[in-house]
């Protein structure tokens, strides 16, 4: 039977990909329009943990596996343009911060360098208040959680490879487990529920899941429709959730299962929706994300920090393009051209 490791690239996930990105972008620039668009970045993990999860499973079934040379792509594929973006905030910070915002934000930029910054923040404050809201790396706490994850899940891929038959039911034991541990820590303590690898890992490993689970053949509307209440369901919960919002928890259901139906959707051809999300345009934003997000929150930081704390519609329109902007000069000449030297041929994430 077919699964969803077949070797092709999926250019609806590029899309995918772009959908997150500007919930996230649209939360920190536009909160009055995109209130909860900070669910974007459970899309992003679901993603994450979806094309991890065929890369390695690829990797796990030829015979020249090598867990080093898995840590050393992923550091050439995210650490350059992060350093690059912690050094312009730092040559910022330099100029604009006083004595006590230097000091906390060098311990940020170290925290963010070594993938901890989700453990640095949490030991601040809570990620909605305003103490942090105006700290340029507070964003890499999730880089932090994906980081985290990439460091221990080979381990967890490789007795699940031996042990294959029972490889999904194990991943979905511990995304259950995962998810009961995030519900029960929300009432106790919310930033922890919000900031640490194990209560988000449930959604990493939904994205696992549907990588390994095998391929049936669904009828074309049944995929129209997945794809396209998963993109509801994601819309939904940039709109409608907020700060107030209990997050995770239940309510990241809605997000993190809206990309799992698009995923799975998607795995039909020939699909109206995913065919969108294939578009040119849309790809190209989804193959930027990353240096789009890396690049967006400092912009808008260091603009209230300096010219306006309230910027105004046309502002926010110029902080945008800004945003859009850096991303595509940071791909360009430095996320690209490092992926680009690759000496393997390992599948493109």
């Amino acid at each position: 039977m077919k699964t969803s490791l077949e070797p092709t690239y999926r250019f609806d996930i590029d899309g995918l990909r772009a959908v997150a990105v500007l919930a996230v972008l649209g939360y920190h620039v536009m909160p009055r329009l995109a209130p909860g668009g900070f669910a974007g970045v459970d899309v992003f993990f679901v993603i994450s943990g979806y094309l991890i999860t065929r890369l390695l499973w690829r990797d796990l079934a030829g015979p020249s596996f090598s867990l080093a040379g898995f840590y050393e792509r992923r550091i050439r594929r995210l650490l350059p343009a992060l350093v690059v973006v912690i050094l312009a905030c730092a040559g910022v910070e330099f100029l604009i911060g006083l004595p006590d915002e230097v000091r906390s934000f060098g311990w940020s930029a170290m925290a963010s360098a070594v993938y901890l910054s989700n453990h640095y923040f949490l030991s601040q404050n809570d990620y909605f208040n305003d103490d942090l809201a105006l700290n340029p790396l507070l964003h890499t706490w999730s880089l932090s959680v994906e980081e985290q994850f990439y460091l221990f899940f080979p381990l967890v891929l490789m007795v699940a490879y031996r042990y294959r038959r029972c490889a999904l039911v194990g991943l979905g034991a511990l995304a259950v487990l995962s998810f009961l541990a995030g519900e029960l820590l929300l009432r106790v303590n919310p930033s922890a529920a919000f900031y640490l690898m194990p209560t988000r890992l449930w959604e990493l490993l939904l994205g696992g899941i549907v990588a390994l689970a095998p391929l049936r053949a669904w009828p074309r509307w049944g995929a129209e429709g997945a794809v396209a209440v998963g993109l509801a369901l994601i819309a939904g919960s940039s709109v409608l959730f907020s700060e107030a919002t209990p997050f995770p928890g239940l309510y990241a259901l809605a997000p993190a299962g809206g990309a799992v139906l698009v995923l799975v959707g998607g795995q039909t051809s020939g699909v109206w929706m995913s065919r969108l999300l294939a578009l040119k345009p849309a790809r190209f934003l989804g193959k930027i994300s990353y240096s789009i997000y890396l690049w967006h929150w400092p912009i808008v930081v260091f603009y209230k920090l300096q010219i306006s704390p309230e910027p105004s519609s046309i502002e926010r329109g110029g902080l945008i393009v800004a945003s859009l902007v850096a991303g595509y000069l940071s791909w360009r000449f430095v996320e690209h051209p490092l992926r680009a030297r690759r000496t393997d041929r390992q599948p493109r994430m």
